[in-house]
């Protein structure tokens, strides 16, 4: 009888000892995940709250409308040279070009944006972004940039061709 009250006492033992060791263990996981980013803070579609959070690198989303285009924004977390946004074109507006949906439609870009930049201007507003940029979606849209400019200068080039040819050479001596 003794010894049976023994057995149990031990058995109890384990199992208290295995469901502390498997409660700390799952908090270990939550405490990983959340600080890895994997629980962001969705902003919906308020920038401001995303602007305070990418300023402080904190895991966050938004979804930003532009030029009726839909963006979303990811914070996903600290890198050594800035915050790491993760920037995405998931929608283009109704009645974009087919040509120009294939090309940006789905497309994103990863930007290391240094932190004091991220605190002085809404990332919304940044106009220089591609600088801190790589991805398919940058080189899109460097590409249509490329192409809208050789455009522009195919069609204006009588104008070009007239100053150029107004314009008179350095005197190099």
């Amino acid at each position: 009888m003794e010894f049976k009250k023994g057995i149990n006492r031990l058995s109890k033992n384990k199992t208290l000892k295995y469901s502390l060791l498997a409660i700390i263990g799952i908090l270990i996981i939550f405490l990983v995940s959340y600080y890895a980013g994997v629980f962001k803070e969705n902003c919906k579609n308020d920038i401001h709250c995303f602007d305070s959070l990418a300023s402080i690198c904190k895991p966050a989303k938004v979804d930003v409308i532009k030029n009726n285009n839909l963006y979303e924004y990811f914070v996903v977390g600290p890198r050594t040279d800035g915050c790491k946004i993760k920037i995405s074109l998931p929608r283009m507006a109704i009645g974009t070009d087919v040509l120009l949906r294939s090309k940006f439609e789905g497309k994103s870009m990863d930007c290391i944006i240094p932190l004091h930049v991220l605190s002085q201007k809404s990332i919304n507003e940044m106009t220089d972004i591609l600088n801190y940029c790589d991805g398919p979606l940058k080189t899109a849209m460097l590409e249509l940039i490329v192409e809208r400019m050789y455009s522009y200068i195919v069609k204006n080039l009588d104008s070009i061709v007239l100053v150029v040819n107004q314009t008179k050479p350095l005197d190099l001596v």
